[in-house]
């Protein structure tokens, strides 16, 4: 059976990604998020980074996996 183990924490000024809920009810409603995006660079001192499609009222968003690699040289 392979081992987890735990991401470290997240420290001040360490970028987040946001993903839209399911119901993409961020694209309806933007005040919610609005509120957590705020909370998280003033509370947190995180630098949240939004999925394109956040905030987009779509069937069905593009892969979020390239969200959560780590920058690259050869990507833009």
């Amino acid at each position: 059976m392979p081992e987890f183990s735990y991401p470290a924490k997240p420290a001040r000024s360490d970028r987040v990604a946001v993903l839209s809920p399911s119901g993409r009810s961020a694209a309806r409603f933007p005040a919610p998020l609005d509120l957590g995006l705020t909370r998280l660079s003033e509370d947190f001192g995180l630098v949240p980074v939004e999925y394109p499609t956040t905030r987009q009222l779509r069937r069905r968003p593009p892969s979020a996996r390239p969200t959560f690699m780590p920058p690259s040289p050869t990507r833009s």
